[in-house]
């Protein structure tokens, strides 16, 4: 029988060991994905050389995926915002679905 406590783990996706320092340092960028090395090392009190070292392992090891802007639609005249991932044979291969509409009259 399988062990249900706990996370499941596979070859493909393992779970990251995160120390102390890993963990304040994703927490300084969760807050502000714009800090610079510097202020970001400054916050977490270690070197900047150990910030960057750190971070850029955090990034090699898939745990920092990437770095988003949060943008208020509203502000854009949009009104709604849909993401659609429609998956299927009926969509050419090719096909981008990244356009935004905006309302009439902008």
């Amino acid at each position: 029988m399988a062990n249900t406590n706990g996370p499941q783990v596979t070859a493909a996706r393992q779970i990251a060991a995160l120390d102390e320092v890993d963990q304040r340092l994703l927490d300084e960028l969760v807050a502000d994905g714009r800090l610079s090395m510097r202020a970001l090392a400054e916050r977490v009190h270690i070197s900047r050389a150990g910030c960057y070292t750190r971070v850029e392992r955090l990034q090699r090891d898939g745990i920092i995926t990437g770095h988003t802007a949060i943008v208020d639609a509203r502000r854009l005249g949009c009104t709604l915002l849909a993401h659609v991932y429609p998956k299927g044979p009926f969509l050419p291969r090719d096909h981008r679905l990244s356009h935004r509409r905006r309302p009439s009259g902008r």
